[in-house]
């Protein structure tokens, strides 16, 4: 493939493409719908259109990559959010333990688009903390369900100091 194709097809992504508005507009409209199929229509269209995004943003990525450009600068050009999120529940759990439930969350995590930087355990207060990037806070918490330790604490990190 030519490269130039590539970056452009990159480009195209990062400046037009916004699945997040898109999914707002549809879930508004659900709400107002009134009606309950239409509805639950229009939610399904919002998460078929949460899918195609996180499809995109890989082939994005991708195109970026193949052009010469590294995998960190590829995931900051298509925008790909920090999270944080809080586990509770986790009580004695071991060193052991945690990096076992790491790498549930780390073999399925490219179905959403999702990466697991990190994660930290406070046992005596049942705390564990995970550190990502993602397309958006549902997919971090589709990947913890799916893993076994649901979430409904996610917390995107968009202000950082050093």
């Amino acid at each position: 493939m030519h490269y130039e194709a590539l970056k452009r097809l990159a480009e195209i992504h990062r400046e037009e493409l916004d699945g997040d508005a898109a999914r707002a507009r549809l879930a508004a409209l659900a709400r107002a719908s009134g009606d309950d199929e239409h509805g639950a229509r229009l939610q399904r269209i919002g998460e078929q259109v949460a899918a195609v995004e996180v499809r995109l943003r890989r082939v994005a990525q991708l195109a970026l990559q193949m052009a010469g450009q590294g995998r960190r600068r590829a995931v900051e050009a298509v925008r790909m959010a920090r999270f944080m999120d809080v586990h509770s529940g986790f009580m004695g759990v071991t060193a052991a333990q945690l990096r076992e439930a790491h790498e549930r969350d780390l073999a399925i995590e490219a179905q959403e688009g999702v990466h697991f930087e990190r994660a930290w355990l406070d046992p005596e207060s049942g705390k564990v903390f995970c550190l990502s990037t993602g397309p958006t806070k549902e997919a971090v918490m589709r990947i913890h369900e799916r893993a076994g330790h649901p979430t409904g604490e996610v917390y995107e990190i968009n202000t950082e100091v050093a």
